[in-house]
């Protein structure tokens, strides 16, 4: 009895502790997945990568995967682990072809799966079109010699309102680079500066142009051009090119220099004349339109010694229009038995008439400037005997030529003269720069009482080779004055290039040495001081005693030979 009921009691407790047990055991909750279909909208042409948005999906409890299981466009869109949507394939996003992307995508979370639907709507871009104006007219009448003759506009637009640029790629038929050109900016097409000779109707009667017009964002677009050659009536000169050769001193005024033949089919209203380098207006020849030839206005036009040869540009402009050109060439001989060096000097004072009461300059090849006031004696007698010579004593100032400084001549310069010494005092002297500043002038020539030939720099002098050069002039000891002289001298700033004296000639070139090196002359350098022929110093010391026929001034040094031949041209007077 005792036996079954210790048994029951274990049975008991067994029971109680079980059923205490299945009290405490936790109740699973079923997997739940909350998603909405995804739709957006993007215009065309995004680009790759470009986020597009995340589906929204929740789980109430574990976490979420997402699965991008159909798409209407193989790769167009990309779906990331955390449920982002971005731009596959940017091709497949062009409103032109394709308006709407789907796809299909599955959210699961174990065993529980959710599927949502992906839409992206595709919007049109607006895109860029260049559209060229119609309706223009372009042409240009043949013939055409200058640049910037219109010929028409070119006008393109964007459509998003971009600026625009034009440039030619072609011209048919082929023309020189430059003949026909655009502005890149307005689009207007006109003639350029390489038009002459190009167009002409006989040729061809229309020139098509490729214009290309670009956008600043890039975008280019092309147009034809057809240009209407029109038809002038004809002016023609007979060849390119008509030359001459001409030597010097055969023409007179009047005369025929060169003639050339022209084809037209009107009248010829007017000739135009300029050098062909510089398109500057020629003197010197007349043109007769009648007879179509060249004709000599100033015989100094055809002088060797001034000028060797011409390239001339003649210009034909027809009654009503049109015009022609043609290149004139005119080569000028030596004519060996013309010595005119004297053509080319800068000043020249013959002293036929009064320096005191005129501008002295008788012969005026390129001066620039004028003569000085004198108080020299006009009317001495002269080398042939005329009383057309000018005295200087030792209270006269001598010429001065204003403006001629080293602005003119650089530093480089020749004097010439003829004179004729008085033994008058021992401060005698010619040809010096007036420099008041200085206790004694800068001179080229200082000549003694005794009559040697110096050359003068301030507070001193040096001699020529130590030469005596004028006192030979003198018949004897006693005379109170020499001979005539021609005197002439060369200078190249601190260098004598020749120097001579005739008659008896004695020249010296570059190797001339100077006695005293230290008074070697300096040049004439000076922009506002002017040089002085003869004249009294500044301190008031004694001036020249002399008289002076024919000075000649140059801007450059002549030669020996040139010296020699221009005293030749003086003694042949």
């Amino acid at each position: 009895m005792k036996k079954y009921t210790l048994w029951l009691a274990i049975f008991v407790l067994g029971t109680i502790l079980s059923l205490s047990c299945g009290d405490d055991e936790p109740t699973v909750e079923p997997i739940e997945i909350t998603a909405s279909d995804f739709t957006t909208t993007i215009q065309e042409n995004p680009t790759a990568g470009q986020v597009l948005g995340s589906i929204s999906a929740t789980t109430n409890r574990g976490s979420l995967g997402y699965t991008l299981s159909a798409q209407s466009n193989a790769g167009a869109l990309l779906l990331s682990s955390s449920g982002e949507i971005s731009v596959g394939d940017p091709e497949v996003f062009d409103f032109e072809s394709t308006q709407v992307v789907t796809a299909n995508v599955t959210i699961s979370n174990e065993d529980v799966s959710e599927e949502v639907m992906v839409t992206v709507n595709i919007t049109d871009e607006a895109e860029e079109v260049i559209t060229f104006a119609t309706g223009q007219t372009f042409q240009v009448a043949e013939n055409q010699v200058a640049p910037g003759v219109p010929i028409g506009t070119v006008m393109a637009s964007s459509s998003i309102n971009s600026a625009i640029t034009y440039s030619i790629t072609s011209i048919d038929p082929t023309l020189a680079n430059d003949a026909i050109v655009i502005d890149a900016n307005s689009g207007v097409i006109s003639t350029g500066a390489g038009v002459e000779g190009q167009i002409d109707f006989e040729q061809f009667e229309t020139i098509d142009v490729t214009v290309v017009a670009t956008s600043s964002t890039g975008l280019t677009a092309e147009t034809e051009i057809a240009i209407t050659v029109l038809n002038l009536p004809e002016i023609r000169f007979d060849a390119a090119r008509f030359n001459t050769s001409i030597q010097e001193n055969v023409l007179s005024v009047g005369d025929q220099v060169i003639s050339w033949t022209i084809t037209s089919d009107r009248d010829i209203e007017s000739y135009e004349l300029t050098d062909l380098a510089s398109g500057q207006p020629v003197e010197g020849f007349t043109i007769d339109a009648a007879n179509n030839r060249l004709l000599l206005a100033d015989e100094a036009a055809l002088d060797f010694e001034l000028v060797q040869e011409y390239e001339l540009r003649i210009l034909a402009n027809g009654v009503g229009g049109g015009v022609a050109t043609a290149t004139l060439g005119i080569t000028i001989g030596d004519d060996p038995s013309d010595n005119s060096v004297l053509e080319t000097a800068d000043i020249y004072y013959n002293l036929d008439t009064d320096l005191n009461n005129s501008n002295g300059s008788n012969f005026n090849a390129a001066y620039i400037g004028q003569v000085g006031v004198t108080q020299g004696v006009f009317g001495e007698e002269d080398r042939n005997g005329e009383m057309k010579a000018m005295g200087f004593g030792t209270t006269r100032v001598g010429i001065e030529t204003r403006g001629w400084n080293s602005d003119v001549h650089n530093g480089v310069f020749t004097i010439a003269m003829w004179v004729k010494l008085r033994k008058a005092g021992t401060g005698n002297r010619m040809v010096y720069e007036f420099n008041c500043g200085v206790d004694e002038a800068l001179g080229v020539f200082f000549e003694t009482a005794t009559g040697r030939l110096f050359l003068r720099q301030q507070n001193g002098q040096g001699q020529i080779n130590g030469t005596d050069l004028i006192s030979t002039l003198y018949t004897s000891v006693n005379d109170t004055e020499s001979d005539w002289v021609f005197l002439s001298v060369s200078v190249s700033n601190d260098q004598i290039v020749s120097f001579m004296r005739a008659p008896n000639t004695t020249r010296f070139n570059s190797d001339v040495t100077i006695s005293s090196g230290d008074k070697l002359y300096s040049g004439h350098t000076s922009t506002s001081t002017p040089l002085n022929i003869s004249g009294q110093r500044c301190n008031n010391a004694a001036a020249a005693a002399m008289t002076l026929d024919d000075v000649a001034i140059f801007n450059r040094a002549l030669t020996a030979t040139e010296m020699a031949n221009l005293y030749i041209e003086f003694t042949e007077q």
